[in-house]
């Protein structure tokens, strides 16, 4: 169980189509009728749209209008925007966008609810935009309610793959599933605002050309914005240009009742350039609040493993306290720290976790665990062992670090450095 001041619990279940959270626990909506089949259609400009725009006004809770667009190569130079109450089937297709507008969108889903979308390669086209810009998404969800993505390809966006959320107005009920985001310009997947997202089984691969330059990223436009009641599960986020996963909340952003879980995901490979140092790699978590990485989850291969900083530089307050747990996870064979911890960062637990064979650079001297900066930091029931540094490191300062029952052995400069830290060993 996780610990905090205010005694949350992070913890999710999935069953029969339904999400379960604890303490808040809040339920997806029941399920729809199956939907029923109306068009089989090209996908072409006009066609398509015409088809759409046709459609009767859908009625909540009654069955979904099937669209299918019959297989094949679709240069689009309008989006493609979808009325609520719509299941759009496009297996077998590509669509590739023709226009050349900085925030034009390949797939638009805006203000509407009740909508499926399975099968299809999206293609953002980004070589035809000479412009700089971040805001030309392949997909685009805004302000919108039970929407699913499911087996589809996002790629190739001069911004993110998918965009999700909005200034404030969060999305609800989104599910990603099946899906690949590979070579977007920014990142493959971009959350600002939304209160029940499960990822499963979906990955997130070489993205990156302008930051943040992310496999997946956690990032709320405006203070207020609500980003809550996140899952990824058996997700993949490998060979992004900087991050895997970034988390960057806002300095008064709201405290999450249930966060973000990371359940069995793999990060492997990323940032190995390193241009952003300690700020590159597998797991990026920037003023957290209520991240749990778990059950089974790898960080292999990253320029660094984790890295968690609780205050950014130039932040006129400190963040609220965040929490993060790491449990029954791997870290291992990252080139520099398994996990770098800086800039206030408090409440933090690792546990059942192996950190091993992390400072795989050529003769470098990093660490299974640094904490630069930070207060009540727990690792119990781990393996920190073969590291060219120490297997934990706590600077000057650092308070409220507690080793329990853990292994810290073949650390080239020793197990524990603790100078001028309080670091009790049990």
């Amino acid at each position: 169980m996780l610990t905090s001041r205010r005694n949350f619990l992070l913890s999710s279940a999935l069953g029969l189509g339904t999400i379960v959270l604890a303490p808040a626990v809040r339920a997806w909506g029941d399920p729809l009728p199956g939907p029923t089949p109306v068009a089989r259609v090209s996908g072409a400009d006009g066609v398509l749209d015409a088809t759409l725009a046709a459609l009767p006004p859908f009625v909540q809770g009654t069955a979904l209008r099937s669209v299918t667009v019959i297989p094949g190569r679709y240069l689009r130079r309008s989006r493609i925007l979808v009325p609520p109450g719509v299941q759009l089937i496009a297996t077998g297709c590509t669509f590739i966008l023709q226009s050349t507008g900085k925030e034009d969108s390949l797939l638009e889903i805006r203000d509407t609810r009740d909508i499926m979308i399975e099968g299809g390669i999206w293609d953002g086209n980004k070589a035809i935009v000479k412009a700089k810009t971040e805001f030309r998404h392949t997909i685009r969800v805004v302000n919108s309610d039970r929407i699913s993505l499911k087996n589809l390809v996002a790629q190739n966006a001069k911004g993110d793959g998918i965009y999700i959320g909005s200034q404030l107005n969060p999305c609800r009920d989104v599910v990603l599933e099946g899906v690949r985001c590979t070579k977007n310009h920014r990142d493959g997947l971009s959350v600002t605002a939304c209160d029940g997202l499960r990822v499963i089984r979906s990955r997130f691969h070489a993205n990156g050309g302008t930051a943040p330059m992310s496999g997946a990223v956690i990032e709320p436009n405006a203070e207020a914005a609500v980003v809550d009641n996140i899952l990824f599960d058996e997700c993949s986020f490998d060979n992004n240009l900087d991050r895997g996963f970034l988390v960057k909340m806002r300095v008064g952003a709201p405290t999450p009742l249930t966060g973000i879980e990371l359940r069995n995901c793999d990060f492997v490979r990323n940032g190995r350039t390193g241009k952003n140092g300690t700020l590159s790699g597998g797991l990026v978590l920037l003023r957290p609040r209520l991240v749990k990485v778990t059950k089974g989850s790898w960080i292999s291969g990253n320029q660094v493993g984790v890295f968690v900083q609780g205050t950014r530089p130039g932040d006129k307050a400190p963040a609220p306290d965040g929490l993060v747990v790491i449990d029954a996870t791997t870290i291992d064979s990252n080139l520099k720290d398994g996990i770098f911890i800086s800039n206030r960062i408090g409440h933090l637990e690792v546990n059942a976790s192996k950190i091993n064979s992390n400072s795989r650079k050529k003769k470098s001297r990093y660490n299974g665990i640094r904490i630069q900066q930070g207060y009540d930091v727990k690792i119990t029931d781990s393996q920190l062992r073969k590291h060219g540094g120490y297997g934990v490191r706590a600077d000057k300062k650092v308070r409220g670090v507690v080793i329990t029952r853990s292994v810290l052995t073949g650390n080239k400069k020793g197990a524990i450095y603790k100078k001028g830290a309080s670091v009790t060993v049990r």
